[in-house]
């Protein structure tokens, strides 16, 4: 069955999901940093931060997105608050595992 057979990678698809600044610029000043390359549950990803300088309260907001794919699904695994809080997110990320399965299409 050929739709079994369709495997995706993280460079098959991060270009139609990847963080979109403009997105955000109804909300203020955004400024988006170069992507890194890093692991998440020993899985290579793909993450991209951003600040957001708030027009409404004149925050400087943190941001993170960060891109996986295993076993056929992705997963973005997404920070948006005061950088303060950006630590407790780096902890959640880390705590990510995949337990080994096969994706049932």
């Amino acid at each position: 069955d050929r739709g079994r057979s369709i495997r995706y990678a993280l460079d098959d698809v991060l270009d139609r999901v990847m963080f979109d600044s403009a997105a955000y610029e109804p909300f203020g000043v955004v400024e988006t940093m170069p992507q890194r390359s890093g692991y998440v549950g020993g899985v290579h990803s793909v993450s991209v931060d951003y600040t957001l300088d708030s027009r409404d309260n004149g925050h400087l907001y943190s941001g993170r997105q960060v891109y996986v794919v295993e076993d056929n699904r992705l997963f973005v695994l997404s920070f948006h608050g005061l950088r303060h809080n950006l630590e407790l997110f780096e902890a959640i990320v880390d705590s990510v595992s995949f337990p080994r399965s096969r994706c049932i299409l």
